[in-house]
């Protein structure tokens, strides 16, 4: 460790992205607390109601995205808005509203472990990979000044050796997803996002890694999914923090 490493431990204060608790020194580069640590690796291992496979090892989608001819769905946890005390949930709440590198390169380094496993069974190599972001709300983008999912896809890229580009962008207007039923979220993000004819060039021929906070109906990915098959990518591994697959299931 240098010695500016060093002295940055002692005088800079980091907190639980959850209870905010000031971390030890040995919790430095952490995101949670040893207490809100536990929780999270709990959350991690919560089994799928549909396969019953752990959260991390789960690859059920939501049958939007498996229509749209997704490769998998990939995730950290089962999203439940119920449970907005708990650790897992803070931690998307913070990455909504606070531009924290330390908290995108974590989870970034969470989902990164995920991905050898796809790429060995899918026979992709990692040279293919482009990583792409399902772009946030340009009201949400203006009133807090950033786009979580992109700030998470460019560490992901950085952990991987791979190359990032935001190809899929926002027209003005479009309203918020999380006020909207299935079938108009289908909607508004097909009538809202596109690809520039100059990206596609770059997204021929690539397998991509398609990157969001939260998937709950799959309605933004498979729209995404859907513009970057037309721009003739290869094959879309769909990555998010959560799901609310329980939602999906029940529906």
């Amino acid at each position: 460790m240098s010695a500016w490493e060093y002295i940055r431990r002692i005088v800079a204060v980091r907190k639980c992205v959850s209870c905010r608790a000031i971390l030890r020194y040995d919790d430095f580069d952490e995101s949670f607390c040893p207490t809100c640590k536990l929780a999270w690796q709990s959350a991690k291992v919560e089994n799928c109601p549909e396969c019953y496979k752990a959260a991390t090892e789960c690859t059920c989608m939501p049958k939007q995205l498996s229509s749209a001819g997704a490769l998998t769905l990939r995730r950290l946890f089962f999203y439940s808005p119920k449970r907005e005390n708990e650790p897992q949930n803070k931690l998307i709440y913070f990455l909504k509203h606070h531009k924290n590198a330390r908290a995108s390169r974590f989870v970034a380094s969470q989902l990164a472990k995920l991905i050898p496993s796809e790429l060995d069974t899918l026979g992709i190599d990692k040279s293919e990979l482009l990583v792409v972001n399902i772009p946030r709300g340009r009201t949400a983008v203006l009133n807090y000044g950033f786009d979580q999912a992109a700030e998470i896809s460019r560490e992901l890229a950085k952990i991987l050796g791979a190359s990032y580009l935001p190809v899929i962008r926002r027209r003005r207007g479009g309203r918020e997803q999380k006020k909207l039923s299935a079938v108009e979220r289908k909607k508004n993000i097909k009538d809202s996002t596109y690809i520039k004819e100059s990206d596609k060039e770059r997204v021929s021929g690539r397998y991509i890694l398609l990157v969001d906070d939260i998937v709950t109906t799959g309605a933004s990915m498979s729209v995404s999914l859907a513009h970057l098959r037309r721009a003739g990518a290869k094959g879309v591994i769909c990555l998010a923090v959560a799901s609310d697959l329980k939602k999906e299931i029940e529906k």
